[in-house]
């Protein structure tokens, strides 16, 4: 039987679902009045120009589920994909912290929630961990690990430039360590449709190609800012909390205050120093060397 959904999406938005969707097995063609049109397996897609996004056949449900975060609606008002935080089924999310700080761990988690634990959670203050203050975020960590399914991954300095110098592609590494934290996941959940959400950071692909045969038969998306779903913001709490554990851990081996993001004025000084006092290898010890930071301090 044919469906058929409908969505709203900005033209930047509508680019990105042509992207992946040209990743797959997807024939793109002219339609009048539409700024693209795409024949697939069992469905149509079609971007007009007005933001209108129609999805239509008898893949159309699928398609929704892997590649739509949120607001399709099928055609006589039943919602394929809720546009609220309201969970209808279990979601496991992942989510990362530490990739822009030059200091510091890279760190990567993944959390289920269910429709039982996600208003606890909310209770708790889980929202986009960018959002929280790192105070609630260390506040709450112990009681979300009680409450949900979960996993991380901390990868300190050391351990980062070794995996960094193996791939050569920060998208490449962070893909391996969602992937991970979500089988682990996986492992740990009740049978039953599981949705898997991870918050974009490049090429779909990057995550899906490292998925055992468990993992894909449930739905993936990977769209962007889906901190509003709640699995993928209770694991960017998660993720966050282990970033300011591991990050504090450095200070205490570097004597003193190191400092976050890669902007701060006060970095380059503080590589140059630790530059001298041992060279590239002990920089390596609290910072993300592959960084353009790290050339600059050695002719500072």
């Amino acid at each position: 039987m044919a469906d058929t959904y409908v969505a709203r999406l900005d033209e930047a938005a509508g680019q990105r679902l042509k992207d992946d969707i040209g990743r797959e097995n997807f024939a793109f063609r002219p339609q009048d009045h539409a700024w693209w049109s795409a024949r697939g397996p069992d469905t149509v897609v079609t971007l007009y120009r007005s933001g209108k996004l129609v999805v239509q056949g008898r893949g159309a449900e699928a398609f929704v589920t892997r590649f739509l975060a949120q607001g399709a609606e099928k055609k006589g008002g039943q919602s394929a994909v809720s546009s609220d935080r309201s969970l209808q089924h279990a979601e496991i999310g992942s989510d990362e912290s530490g990739k822009g700080d030059y200091f510091g761990p890279l760190t990567v988690a993944a959390a289920l929630v269910d429709p039982e634990t996600e208003p606890r959670l909310r209770e708790l203050g889980v929202q986009d961990s960018k959002e929280a203050g790192d105070g609630l975020i260390r506040r709450v960590e112990g009681a979300i690990t009680d409450l949900v399914p979960h996993a991380v991954r901390v990868l300190q300095p050391e351990a980062y430039n070794e995996a960094y110098a193996e791939v050569g592609n920060l998208n490449r590494l962070l893909g391996r360590l969602h992937a991970e934290v979500i089988e682990e996941v996986v492992a740990q959940a009740p049978a039953g449709r599981l949705r898997i959400v991870v918050d974009r950071f490049g090429d779909p692909e990057h995550v899906r190609r490292h998925f055992g045969p468990e993992v894909k038969r449930h739905a993936f998306v990977m769209p962007t800012r889906a901190e509003s779903h709640p699995a993928v913001a209770t694991a960017s709490f998660l993720a966050r909390a282990a970033f300011l554990r591991g990050f504090g851990e450095l200070e205490g081996l570097a004597g003193g205050e190191l400092y976050r993001g890669s902007s701060d004025p006060r970095i380059l000084p503080l590589a140059s120093r630790l530059l001298r006092e041992g060279g590239e290898p002990w920089l390596g010890h609290f910072a993300k060397l592959h960084f353009k930071t790290t050339e600059k301090a050695k002719f500072r």
